[in-house]
């Protein structure tokens, strides 16, 4: 093994152990971070807010995959028959305005 490689591989390992120490270092400060605001008044009301959204979301009718499904055909023959409809339209005005433009020019 060459003193090159020997160099490299001990860089390699000493970053390793350093970016191991800093995760650790970082979810330990996280942790110690979370606990302390949890205690403080904003922190409570926070948790009580969260808390409160999980049983709201609860509470929702969420629709069936049948239901889902029957929307999106509903929303999807609309849209096609919007877009129809509009496209008609614009191609009347287009056809009007171009004889107008004649007539006038």
């Amino acid at each position: 093994m060459s003193a090159s490689t020997t160099i490299l591989s001990a860089v390699q390992s000493s970053f390793m152990l350093s970016f191991r120490v800093k995760l650790f270092t970082f979810i330990l400060l996280t942790a110690i971070l979370g606990f302390v605001f949890s205690k403080t008044k904003t922190g409570k009301s926070f948790f009580d807010y969260l808390n409160e959204s999980k049983k709201e979301i609860k509470k929702i009718a969420w629709p069936s995959h049948q239901e889902t499904l029957s929307s999106v055909w509903m929303v999807s023959a609309f849209v096609v028959f919007a877009a129809t409809f509009w496209w008609l339209i614009d191609g009347a005005i287009t056809k009007v305005i171009a004889l107008v433009l004649r007539i006038v020019s």
